[in-house]
């Protein structure tokens, strides 16, 4: 191999690891992708958990299916639900296009993407599910926990509407810009659904925190994020291990991780524990 290449494939590789640099003029921007760092000793759950963790609370994505005349992939939104191996089902009209590309040929995807306000949405999590989806038999039971989950969706009951699932076969998991992995369907069956980044008390932690305690949050990152030079901090993200962070350096920004003492076991639980970490990383940093 000749050495531009070499140095090109090295280059590729670190970036795909480490993430890439982000232009000065875009690091103020808010939620623009950016650097990912790994502090040592971080945890995290793996991408298969965060995987189902997603899907656990945003039901609508985006299927793509072949089309069945123009042999070209055809998209568009579709509400679902989730069996207890965690694969998607959803119900179809007859008259819809991908019920007729669906039949002709089963292959297809559905991407999820966290739900974002303001900002870069590739910066947020996403998760694309490839596989088959084939007709099922339409039961109550898929039907009454379909209008469970949305309230809204009275045409599951509609004789026209068929059942389709998707069998998972592959899953290509983005956590944001330069955190990715192919994902196994086996580890993502087998996953469990972290009891707390999903939740209320999650979302209504991290809004006080950025709103109402931004020298906390800071001084958490300086302290355990490994970025004692990090002049802003945000939290990006809460689960069970921790805090996903994204930090304002003099060079740019970084995402890191601030990891708890102990895992979490239940959204109770976020409150306490970020008090106290906030105020040991206050005395770490007057210690200074």
């Amino acid at each position: 191999m000749k050495g531009k290449e070499k140095s090109a494939t090295v280059s590729l590789r670190k970036a795909r690891i480490q993430g890439h640099a982000v232009p000065k003029d875009l690091q103020k921007a808010r939620g623009s992708a950016t650097t990912f760092m790994q502090p040592e000793g971080a945890q995290y759950l793996t991408h298969a958990e965060k995987t189902k963790s997603l899907l656990s609370v945003v039901h609508n994505g985006l299927l793509s299916t072949n089309h069945h005349k123009l042999n070209y992939p055809y998209g568009s939104i579709i509400n679902f639900v989730l069996d207890s191996d965690g694969k998607p089902y959803t119900f179809i009209s007859r008259l819809a296009e991908h019920t007729a590309n669906l039949l002709n040929d089963p292959r297809a995807s559905v991407l999820v993407s966290q739900v974002q306000g303001l900002g870069d949405k590739l910066a947020t999590a996403r998760v694309t599910l490839v596989g088959r989806m084939l007709p099922i038999e339409k039961t109550e039971e898929l039907v009454k926990k379909f209008i469970q989950v949305h309230p809204g969706a009275y045409y599951a009951e509609f004789d026209d509407f068929m059942t389709f699932k998707l069998d998972v076969e592959n899953i290509r998991y983005i956590g944001g810009f330069g955190e990715m992995s192919w994902v196994p369907s086996s580890d993502y069956i087998h996953s469990e659904i972290d009891p707390v980044s999903g939740g209320i008390a999650a979302k209504n932690a991290i809004d006080h925190m950025n709103k109402d305690h931004k020298d906390d949050v800071l001084s958490m990152a300086r302290a355990y994020a490994g970025l004692p030079e990090a002049t802003e901090a945000t939290i990006l993200g809460l689960d069970r291990y921790g805090l996903d962070v994204l930090c304002i350096l003099p060079d740019g920004k970084r995402r890191s991780r601030v990891t708890f003492e102990k895992r979490l076991e239940s959204s109770d639980e976020i409150k306490q524990t970020i008090i106290d970490l906030t105020r040991k990383a206050r005395m770490r940093r007057s210690s200074l």
